[in-house]
């Protein structure tokens, strides 16, 4: 019946206060969930995003650009959000909600529809817009999950497809409640809706029609794309020291260069069609049971937990 169907049976058969979801292909830290909740205190946070890693980062080029935008994406555009309390979408890798901001809209949550047809394309982004609408929803930065990224082209474009159809119908709804549920972020979604819809119209402007109308190489555009890709890289490496800094470079070109599949993700719309669904996997390979490793935790939550242990001694 679908991971709504399985999420929102869950949250009916708990009456915790806080719950926590994590795809099933990711795993937290022993601590994240203990950080991740910690944010609840204040009253009006209706919904917490962890940070998200991608564990098999090292597989190949194609996971290695992966793991360098997921981390940009987060650390910087998910903070930034959270600055204001709207952060767009509360990842489902590892994300908690207050169930009293859940089950008001959880009904709509499960059976929402889009032009008259079941949508099940991006559920967390989905119900953090429900709960967008009367809650804040924040960012943890130090609540540390892991996940598997796609590690074949043909999975990736399906899973980004899939990500592009819930970009272009969430955002539409965001920016129609935002203005007044969201004021301070409202130029923000707007912006960020606008120019994810026309940039590639832009980039192929700049790079097929300019250059035949005029007659003038894109080097003024290129060249700002590439500064604007370095500096994503220059963040990443102030954060990070893991050799990986480079490929958000290469990431952002080639998120750039495939930005064309949202028009056919708005062609596509209609259809819910997952793409990706474990059903679709050879029967030997569900079941197979894979190890999921945890790296050990940085030393400021190893400190953390000890003086926690020895505050309870």
């Amino acid at each position: 019946m679908g991971k709504r169907a399985a999420v929102t049976a869950g949250i009916r058969a708990t009456e915790a206060e806080i719950i926590v979801s994590v795809d099933s292909d990711s795993m937290p830290a022993p601590w994240a969930i203990r950080k991740l909740v910690q944010g609840f205190a204040d009253d009006k946070v209706g919904a917490i995003s962890g940070l998200t890693y991608v564990r098999n980062a090292t597989t190949n080029f194609l996971t290695r650009m992966q793991a360098a935008s997921y981390y940009v994406n987060f650390q910087l555009f998910k903070a930034a959000e959270s600055v204001v309390n709207s952060v767009s979408c509360a990842s489902g890798c590892f994300c908690a909600y207050r169930r009293a901001a859940v089950m008001p809209v959880l009904d709509d949550w499960e059976n929402q529809k889009l032009f008259g047809r079941p949508w099940s394309h991006g559920d967390d982004r989905a119900l953090t817009n429900m709960v967008l609408r009367h809650w804040r929803v924040i960012y943890d930065g130090e609540a540390e999950a892991w996940t598997d990224a796609p590690e074949e082209y043909r999975k990736f474009f399906k899973h980004q497809l899939r990500w592009e159809k819930s970009f272009v119908g969430e955002s539409l709804v965001l920016v129609g409640h935002t203005w007044r549920s969201h004021p301070i972020a409202f130029p923000a979604v707007l912006v960020a809706t606008v120019s994810g819809i026309v940039s590639p119209v832009v980039m192929l402007y700049q790079l097929g029609c300019e250059p035949i109308i005029d007659g003038t190489a894109p080097v003024f555009y290129l060249i700002c794309l590439y500064l604007l890709n370095a500096s994503y890289a220059l963040f990443y490496r102030s954060r990070r020291n893991d050799g990986n800094w480079k490929h958000a470079i290469f990431s952002a070109f080639f998120y750039i260069g495939f930005s064309l599949q949202i028009y056919w993700a708005i062609i596509r719309i209609g259809d819910s069609s997952w793409g990706t669904r474990v059903a679709e996997q050879p029967a030997e390979k569900l079941a197979e049971v894979v190890p999921l490793p945890v790296p050990p935790p940085p030393a400021r939550h190893a400190e953390l937990a000890a003086k926690s242990i020895r505050g309870r001694a």
